[in-house]
């Protein structure tokens, strides 16, 4: 039994020796490979800077349109108030009153001619 395990771990050491590895990788390929590999982290990481760049240009306009959108709300609701109050028949008899002297018919002025 003990024959068995060792001729078995002889054949396994020799299986493990047969495809493992035995030439090493020259050194230029092996710089070359960690040229490229530090090329494309620089290259990720740039385009990650740029990214995040414009992500943050992106956002600033985000805000100021949404500032603007806030503005031209209000505005609007401004200008709706005075449409509906100049839309008002008293607005346009007071108007017609101040700016063009208007009287209604049966109406009594007095005119106040001061003493000095």
């Amino acid at each position: 039994m003990k024959k068995d395990i060792r001729e078995n771990r002889q054949k396994v050491q020799k299986h493990v020796l047969k495809h493992k590895k035995t030439k090493p990788i020259n050194p230029l390929k092996r710089m070359s490979y960690l040229i490229l590999w530090i090329a494309i982290v620089v290259m990720f990481v740039g385009l990650l800077i740029s990214q995040v760049s414009r992500y943050n240009e992106l956002s600033a306009t985000l805000s100021h349109v949404q500032w603007q959108l806030e503005r031209e709300v209000e505005r609007q609701e401004e200008l709706y108030l005075q449409l509906t109050f100049f839309d008002n028949d008293l607005y346009i008899q007071q108007l017609a009153r101040e700016l063009l002297g208007w009287i209604f018919p049966d109406e009594i002025i007095f005119i106040n001619i001061g003493t000095r």
